[in-house]
């Protein structure tokens, strides 16, 4: 199922579904979280540099039989920083210096069918399936400088660098 399918289906869902089930118990909330596993992967010179939450409105419609129909949409943002450093070897070489921001937003739109069960006086459990789709975007910003060798000649020891042309 296409994201943009699930989402209009969720909003039909939202709109439409209260007025035909006036009977029903109705709920609507925020889910807020901690993100459970990694939802976006990046390569390990990356530093995550931002919280791992996830947020995003919930609407829930009790249905006969102790089942209920959930419809939500889950944000998370991440945040990654990585700097790096690429000598040159000879003054034919260049290098570079560089530092880069990475930021993605993802949004979760799910539909579920829930199956509540008592577990004990005060508890209930549920079994649930559905379906979901994800939608992820993202930006990259980097920065930095191309590194030269210095060809005049210096002190003893390794060979200065000089910064030149700088880019973003």
């Amino acid at each position: 199922m296409h994201f943009s399918n699930l989402l209009c289906l969720t909003f039909v869902l939202f709109v439409a579904m209260p007025p035909l089930l006036s009977a029903q118990t109705v709920a609507f909330g925020i889910k807020v979280g901690p993100e459970a596993t990694e939802s976006i992967l990046a390569s390990s010179h990356y530093q995550r540099s931002s919280s791992r939450r996830v947020i995003g409105p919930v609407f829930e419609v009790a249905l006969p039989r102790t089942f209920a129909l959930e419809a939500g949409a889950l944000h998370r943002q991440v945040e990654y920083h990585e700097s790096n450093i690429v000598y040159p070897v000879s003054p034919a070489d260049l290098g570079e210096e560089r530092e880069s921001e990475t930021t993605a937003h993802s949004w979760e739109v799910a539909l579920v069918l829930k199956k509540y069960m008592d577990v004990g006086s005060h508890v209930r459990a549920y079994a649930d399936a559905g379906f979901s789709g994800r939608h992820t975007s993202g930006t990259t910003h980097t920065q930095g400088f191309i590194l030269q060798l210095k060809t005049t000649p210096g002190p003893p020891g390794p060979p200065p660098v000089m910064r030149t042309m700088p880019f973003s």
